[in-house]
C-alpha cells in the first residue's frame, strides 16, 4: 500500500538501492538481446508491444540496450498503480529520451497514465517545431496543462525528470537544467484510447491524432507518493532494483 501525503525525499538512491522502492510503480532498463520484443518491467508488470517496438544494444544509455520505437508504443494494462498522478499527489516521472536528428516539427508522446475511474490521464510529450523544442505536462484530473522550451540536442540521450509535489506546478528538468513552465487551457482534454500506462507514446487520442515516439528510451522509472526533488543532476549509473 502506497502511503498519500509523502511529498518529497532526502536522498534519491542510499547505499544498496533506492529507498523508495516501495513507491516505484515501473521501471525497465530496457535490457536484452538486439531485436528483441521482449521487455521488463522491475515491478512485474506484464508489458505488451504494439506496433514496432525493439531492443537495440547500438544506441543505449547504460546496461546492454535500450528501446527503439518507431511508430509503436508499449502498454502496462490498467491497475490502481497508476492512480495518483494528479495535481495533488506526489510523484516522479524520469527517463532517457533519444530522438534523432533530422525530422522535423513533429511531436512525441514519452508517457500516459490513465487512471482506473475514467478520469483525465497524466502524461508528457515533447515537440519540435520551428526549430525550438518543448515538453509538455499533465496531470490526471486537471483540465489545463504545463509547456516549456527546452534545449534537447538530437541524437544523444536526454534526461528528463518531472517532479510534482502535490503543491503548485509541476517541476521539470531537462539535462539537469530547469525548465520554466507555464500554464495553458486546451478545451476538450485529449483522452488515450489505450488505458493504464503506456510508454512511447500517447495513442489514438479523441483528436485522432496518435503521438508515438519515433525514437529511443532508456531507464525510465515512475515513482507514485514520492517527489524526488533531492536532485536533479543526470545519473551516472542505472537506476536500482530494489
Amino acid at each position: 500500500m502506497m502511503i498519500p501525503g509523502i511529498v518529497a525525499q532526502r536522498r534519491q538512491v542510499s547505499e544498496g538501492g533506492d529507498p523508495f522502492w516501495a513507491n516505484v510503480v515501473f521501471l525497465s532498463h530496457f535490457d536484452g538481446a538486439d531485436g528483441s520484443t521482449i521487455f521488463v518491467d522491475q515491478k512485474g508488470h506484464p508489458i505488451t508491444r504494439s506496433g514496432s517496438v525493439e531492443l537495440d544494444t547500438a544506441n543505449k544509455k547504460f546496461g546492454s540496450a535500450s528501446a527503439l520505437f518507431a511508430g509503436g508504443y508499449l502498454n502496462c494494462p490498467s491497475g490502481v498503480d497508476y492512480d495518483g498522478f494528479g495535481a495533488s499527489n506526489a510523484w516522479t516521472i524520469e527517463g532517457f529520451c533519444l530522438v534523432p536528428a533530422g525530422p522535423t516539427n513533429w511531436t512525441y508522446g514519452l508517457a500516459s497514465i490513465t487512471q482506473v475511474a475514467a478520469g483525465l490521464h497524466a502524461g508528457v510529450h515533447i515537440q519540435e517545431y520551428g526549430g525550438l523544442h518543448y515538453i509538455y505536462i499533465y496531470r490526471q484530473g486537471e483540465t489545463n496543462g504545463y509547456m516549456g522550451t527546452i534545449t534537447f540536442p538530437r541524437g544523444t540521450f536526454n534526461y528528463i525528470k518531472i517532479c510534482n509535489t502535490g503543491s503548485g506546478s509541476p517541476i521539470c528538468y531537462v539535462n539537469g537544467a530547469a525548465v520554466t513552465l507555464s500554464s495553458f487551457g486546451y478545451g476538450t482534454r485529449l483522452r488515450p484510447a489505450v488505458g493504464g500506462l503506456v510508454i512511447g507514446g500517447i495513442p489514438g487520442l479523441s483528436s485522432a491524432i496518435t503521438l508515438n515516439l519515433i525514437g529511443q528510451l532508456d531507464e525510465v522509472r515512475l515513482t507514485r507518493g514520492v517527489a524526488r526533488t533531492d536532485s536533479y543532476a543526470v545519473p551516472l549509473e542505472p537506476f536500482p532494483n530494489n
